[in-house]
């Protein structure tokens, strides 16, 4: 069980979760779009690194959208194995952190530290690692400390924008906006996940 069982009438659920998955599509294909747009631009412009770092970023997000919720992705793939989908699950996840992390350091280079950088990278490289060639026993066991791992890497990427703001960078006011909201979005849904509050899946 992956979210909250439901009552109610056939026709009412169904409705509501057929709207749902619309929603689902649509932000995937928006998120998509987004992504393939500054791949364009990085393939015009392979200097600015930040521009593919971004659209990785946006494909990540965008099959990790088709993965979880309603689990549109399966549609897709009826015959897909659970272990598989599991697995992608987590490819689709910690990853965009290290996305993310590349991408903010392209930008604010002088405000995020290389050993940040580097811890992010080797800790996503292990989890990688460990839902590839483990079972999902094994690294759903594991899960809270991986989910320690991504507030941990949000705090120092906020401190980080906090003192690029700080300094006046172009642009670090608005990113730290975002990010904020991002981190507060990823808090809910670990919490939700963890039945500590009663929300809803962001």
């Amino acid at each position: 069980i992956v979210k909250t069982i439901q009552i109610g009438k056939v026709f009412d659920l169904i409705n509501n979760r057929e709207h749902t998955i619309a929603e689902d599509l649509f932000l995937t294909g928006g998120i998509t779009i987004i992504g393939l747009y500054h791949l364009g631009l990085f393939y015009l412009r392979r200097n600015e690194k930040s521009y593919f770092y971004f659209a990785i970023l946006c494909m990540l997000v965008g099959v990790q959208t088709l993965i979880s919720g309603e689990r549109y992705f399966v549609r897709l793939l009826p015959n897909i194995q659970w272990e598989v989908m599991y697995k992608l699950d987590y490819f689709s996840t910690y990853p965009a952190v290290y996305f993310f992390a590349m991408f903010l350091k392209e930008l604010f280079e002088k405000d995020f530290s290389i050993y940040i950088i580097r811890t992010v990278q080797i800790f996503v490289v292990l989890i990688s690692i460990i839902v590839l060639f483990g079972n999902s026993l094994l690294y759903s066991t594991l899960n809270p400390y991986f989910e320690i791992f991504i507030i941990t890497s949000f705090i120092f990427f906020l401190v980080s924008l906090l003192l690029a703001t700080y300094r006046k960078r172009e642009g670090a006011n608005l990113l730290l906006i975002a990010t904020v909201g991002v981190f507060l979005a990823i808090l809910n849904d670990i919490l939700y996940g963890r039945n500590i509050i009663n929300t809803f899946i962001l």
